[in-house]
């Protein structure tokens, strides 16, 4: 069986990439007013100790994301010039040029995370095609 999990209310989903350049790290986010995971499993999912302000990673499954309304980075590390961490913290990084910027300027992806955070809904996904 294949189920949907989805925030019951909008603005709820967020990814977080994490970006390196040599001992420097920074943690760029991504809002979205709307996201969707597909589990596949025989019974329907439970996640248990799940904390709503905290939320869930669903990057394991397969997501689709909606109608980015923010970004910003979030995070940076220690040793970062103030210079450079002014400039950073300055973008909005909306634009996918943007983050190209940040690969020209040496920064390369490490990692990313799929956060859904409040009141989840867990529901029986119908099946499309036939190959679902």
């Amino acid at each position: 069986m294949l189920w949907k999990i989805e925030p019951m209310l909008t603005k709820n989903v967020v990814k977080f990439t994490t970006y390196i350049n040599g001992d420097h790290s920074l943690t760029h986010a991504t809002y979205y007013r709307w996201g969707e995971a597909t589990a596949e499993s025989d019974i329907k999912p439970i996640f248990e100790d799940y904390n709503e302000e905290v939320g869930i990673n669903v990057k394991t499954f397969d997501y689709q994301l909606y109608d980015c309304y923010y970004s910003r980075i979030t995070d940076l590390s220690r040793g970062i010039p103030k210079h450079i961490r002014n400039n950073l913290r300055n973008k909005l990084f909306v634009e996918d040029y943007e983050i190209q910027e940040l690969e020209d300027d040496g920064w390369c992806y490490c990692k990313h995370e799929v956060i859904f955070r409040g009141t989840l809904q867990i529901d029986e996904k119908k099946r499309v095609r036939c190959r679902d």
